[in-house]
This record gives C-alpha cells, structure tokens and sequence, in this order.
C-alpha cells in the first residue's frame, strides 16, 4: 500500500511538472512551406485577425484564410476583386479585422466594411492611411496618425482622442470583454486608448524599463488587459509578460522559443529591426505567436 501511494506521488508529480513546462513554451500548431503556396508569397503581416481556429490577413491586395484545423491556405476571389479596384484607385487596403457582418478594411482613406461576396456595404472616411482596425460587437476602433476613433456600428457616433506626440506605427490592444482599445509604443512609452462608461476615450502613458525597451516598433510587443508581452530583442528566445500594475518587477511568465530558431541573423538584424517577422495575436482565450521566417509561416499558441 505504501508503495502504491509513492507511485501515485510520483506520477502526480510529473504530471504537474509537465502541465508547468506545457505553460512556459510554444506548443507549435501550423507549419506550412512559404514556397509551396501562392497566397504566401512576399509574406507580411501588418495585423492578424484570428475567429474561431481561422487566421484572417492581407498580403498583396488579397484576402488570405489560413484555417489552423484543416492546415490549409484560401481565399476569396469575390472580396479579391474588390480589394484589387481599391488598390486601383489609390484607395489602398492596409489593415482588417474580420466580423460577422464581414471584413472591415482599413484603407488609405478611410475605413470600409466588405461583405464576403464582396460587396462595400460602409465607407467611413479618415484624414490618414487607417494602421489599426479592429472591429467588436458595438464599435469599430481605429488608429490613423495621431489618432484614435471609435465608430458605433449602430448609431454611428464617432469618438476621437488627439495626442500630437504619437509618431510611430501602431501596435494592437486588445482586452476582454468589449472594453477593447489601441495601445501604440513610442519607444519607451506606450500609449494605451480605452473607452470609459461614459463612451468617453482615455488615455494612459506605461513607462517600459530600459530593460525591456521594444524600440518604436509595435512588432515587438502586445497588450492585454493585464500585461505587456514584449520579445527579447536581443536573443530573440523568450517572450515576457510583464505586469501593467508593477512594470518594474520581474516578469510573471517567460515563454521559451529557443528550440524553435526564430532568432534573427545578424545580416538581416536593421531589416528586422522594421519587421522581424513575428506577430502575436489573441483569440477565443488563447495567445498566437506567427511567424513567417526561414522559408516557413510558422503558428504556435501559448
């Protein structure tokens, strides 16, 4: 009997050991060849939309379905052929977030919703190219120059916070529920947007320890309502989350990608300092990294 309650201990143990080391590294769950498909080619993800296991994106004017469960890459040509006539007309297509009602597409004039048979059912228009969409159930937020909008989907009410100092690219912020905003970095600054009850948008200034400091670059970072997961810019092996409320402290989880050799090249170093090639993403509970280097676009949850 003692002897049976040791072993039970043990494997009680290890299966513990197991769940915490499953917790602090990639769990890999897509890996397709760039060259082998069409769709991929001259990849770069400016922002990932992620509903229901399926990657929504825009390489090249074109729609791109990348479905995590069948391991396959699509597209849809009707919504192609719209996009292909925005580009036509100048009227460039450079971000979406995807939704029920069909994709909004943040442009560089403006913000236009298209249907999946591609038809542009809503135009909004904007005073600067649209580098951040993301659309909820009630409101569409967006970031353009120096700055951020919210649109109600139903009245059409249009919220807007200014901040003259804003002067680099954005980065996404997204929390959970529907108190949803834009979190952009500014070197050792970032930014963060929220909507208070009121339908008013705020405005709040995290300072990053020189420690972690991510450059002006929103590749390198993303937010939740809690932390900040940034890359180690250095060795590129580990992704930290950093608590919002106490930035100074150590991080609360690191997640190990050494094994999986996305560090960067030192002769690709200044190129990756504008895009390394990574993108994180969050979607029905769980966080995405993407990446699409060495010849393979890569998909690991953590």
């Amino acid at each position: 009997m003692k002897r049976f309650i040791i072993t039970q201990l043990f494997i009680s143990l290890l299966l513990l050991k197991v769940k915490a080391t499953n917790v602090d590294s990639l769990r890999p769950l897509l890996n397709i060849r760039i060259a082998e498909n069409a769709l991929l080619k001259d990849l770069s993800i400016l922002q990932p939309a992620i509903i229901h296991d399926t990657l929504f994106i825009l390489n090249h004017n074109k729609l791109v379905l990348i479905d995590f469960k069948q391991k396959n890459v699509s597209t849809n040509e009707k919504v192609n052929a719209t996009l292909a006539g925005l580009a036509a007309k100048k009227q460039y297509p450079l971000t979406l977030s995807a939704a029920p009602e069909g994709f909004y597409i943040g442009c560089w004039d403006g913000i236009r919703l298209i249907s999946t048979y591609g038809k542009i059912l809503s135009f909004t228009k904007t005073e600067g190219p649209v580098d951040y969409i993301h659309s909820t159930i009630q409101k569409i937020w967006a970031n353009f120059d120096n700055k951020v909008i919210t649109i109600d989907k139903v009245s059409g009410a249009i919220s807007q916070k200014v901040d003259e100092n804003m002067f680099t690219s954005v980065g996404g912020y997204i929390t959970i529920p529907e108190n949803i905003g834009v979190c952009r970095s500014e070197g050792d600054v970032v930014k963060e947007f929220t909507m208070d009850p009121n339908q008013q948008l705020n405005e709040k200034e995290y300072e990053i320890p020189e420690s972690y400091t991510f450059c002006q670059d929103p590749y390198y970072a993303f937010a939740d309502q809690q932390y900040f997961i940034i890359y180690d810019l250095t060795k590129r092996d580990a992704l930290y989350f950093l608590d919002k409320n106490n930035l100074k402290k150590p991080p609360v989880r690191n997640i190990s990608m050494a094994k999986y050799q996305l560090i960067r090249t030192i002769a690709l170093r200044n190129m990756e300092e504008d895009d390394p090639k990574l993108k994180i993403g969050y979607a029905d509970g769980k966080y995405y990294l993407l990446s699409w280097k060495n010849g393979n676009f890569q998909v690991f949850t953590f």
